[in-house]
């Protein structure tokens, strides 16, 4: 039986790298295509149905929270048995590389609202529009890492039950939320679960999975931080 996992960790050095590198290549999908956005044609694919779609400022909480639910599975990855490690790590990089790629070949584009009225949400999205430009849309990264990250602690009997539930939340609320704060369009969200199942599908394939958790590995052994997990 394996040992249950606790809320906080353990988490060590090597937890605390495995992140620092998926943050770092997060980063690098998420800004490096805004570089091109003025010299590239931009598409914008909203469908009629996105027209009717409200905007709710109130959904930016969840769409925010979400963040920390990436972060902390990008710190419980390393603890978890070797398998399940390996192919989430497959499949995060390989998801990156997929989103990458369509962000630079075919970026994507849409019309936002005008945030009318002032509070705390409205506020709040004001901070998010003027930080995020409406690029790399399709597939929309928010998608695919709550789906993702719930296919990994899917099942997974080290991970606490109502973790497991936390996961499935985000999972499920992330969709219609991105949706509703206006940060993508309907096109956006189904490319997005179906980018994670495909990255999930490959990372499951084992030669896959060992070599990019390999690469991790190799890199934790030179900087001497490969504690047992």
């Amino acid at each position: 039986m394996e040992k249950r996992i606790a809320f906080f960790g353990p988490f060590n050095k090597r937890s605390a790298l495995y992140f620092a590198l998926v943050f770092a290549a997060q980063l690098f999908v998420y800004l490096v295509p805004t570089i091109f956005m003025p010299m590239v044609r931009m598409h914008d694919i909203a469908l009629p149905v996105d027209a009717l779609i409200p905007f709710w400022p109130a959904f930016v909480i969840p769409y925010v929270l979400v963040f920390f639910e990436w972060g902390y599975c990008y710190l419980l990855a390393p603890l978890l048995e070797r398998e399940r490690f390996a192919r989430y790590t497959a499949a995060l990089l390989v998801g990156f590389a997929a989103c990458f790629a369509v962000y630079m070949l075919y970026p994507t584009t849409y019309t936002r609202p005008e945030i009318e009225g002032g509070g705390f949400f409205a506020k709040l999205m004001e901070q998010i529009f003027g930080i995020d430009q409406p690029s790399r849309c399709m597939p929309s990264l928010h998608c695919f890492l709550g789906w993702l990250n719930w296919r990994f602690v899917h099942k997974q009997t080290a991970v606490p039950k109502w973790l497991r539930a936390v996961a499935l939340f985000f999972a499920l609320v992330t969709l219609p939320t991105t949706l509703l704060v206006k940060q993508h369009v309907l096109v956006d969200v189904p490319t997005g679960v179906l980018t994670a199942e495909l990255a999930w599908f490959v990372g499951g394939h084992k030669k896959i999975s060992g070599f990019f958790v390999g690469i991790f590995e190799r890199i934790a052994a030179k900087l001497k931080v490969n504690e047992a997990r």
